[in-house]
């Protein structure tokens, strides 16, 4: 039908073209690296997450706040 065939062609766009996401860069503070990180939604904000460095694996802390993102080590 002519309704199922729109619902289809909906979720192949959805799925083809997903929602833009917002990205942040951080500095690791054990290499001095930059990468970039996906931010969480804004009713998710603020929050820490702990994450692996994307160069050298050490383990930190993201901070994200409505400003942006920055990471943090362990013991800061």
């Amino acid at each position: 039908t002519t309704k199922t065939n729109q619902v289809k062609l909906a979720l192949s766009w959805k799925a083809i073209n997903p929602p833009s996401m917002e990205t942040a860069v951080v500095q690791c503070p054990t290499c001095f690296e930059s990468f970039e990180v996906v931010m969480p939604s804004l009713d998710e904000l603020p929050t820490e997450v702990d994450y692996d460095c994307e160069i050298c694996c050490r383990p930190m802390i993201i901070v994200f706040d409505e400003g942006g993102a920055f990471a943090r080590g362990l013991g800061d």
